[in-house]
């Protein structure tokens, strides 16, 4: 499990710097945090493919593994961009993966994260989003003038 952690920060590392430089807006902390999870347990879900092959010696559950894998990391790249349909995607496999152990702390997670809160509906739709309601002190003096 640890092993899908390192993978899944370098995956979300390398694939973040890739894609920030393409993204008008970058996505709201809360769809960055549901984009990880779901970075980190289709990362587990890859790795399980190494324990099919070595110590089950199951070629086809290896095989699914994998596709599932990387299916759900391809998931995670599109909720990061902000795609809607990758969103509706993760709550049906978040419903999915309900009756697994791990899979409860991930589902919770990113359905929280991807449909209870107001920035990533706005991000979603398109619409712009203020991550802190902060001002620039640059904004704040111009008012005061």
């Amino acid at each position: 499990m640890i092993g899908g952690v390192i993978v899944a920060g370098i995956l979300n590392d390398v694939i973040q710097a890739i894609i920030d430089k393409t993204l008008k807006e970058k996505p709201p902390k809360s769809v960055k945090i549901a984009e990880k999870s779901e970075m980190i347990f289709g990362s587990i879900v890859l790795l399980s493919s190494i324990y099919f092959v070595f110590v089950e010696e199951n070629i086809k559950l290896a095989y699914l593994s994998l596709i599932i894998g990387f299916f759900w990391l391809f998931i995670a790249i599109c909720l990061y961009v902000g795609k809607n349909w990758a969103r509706v995607t993760c709550l049906v496999l978040s419903v999915l993966r309900l009756p697994t152990i791990i899979g409860v702390i991930f589902s919770i997670i990113s359905v929280y994260l991807l449909f209870f809160t107001t920035e990533a509906k706005k991000y979603f739709k398109g619409i712009p989003y203020m991550e802190s309601p902060e001002v620039d002190s640059f904004e704040q003096s111009e008012r005061e003038i």
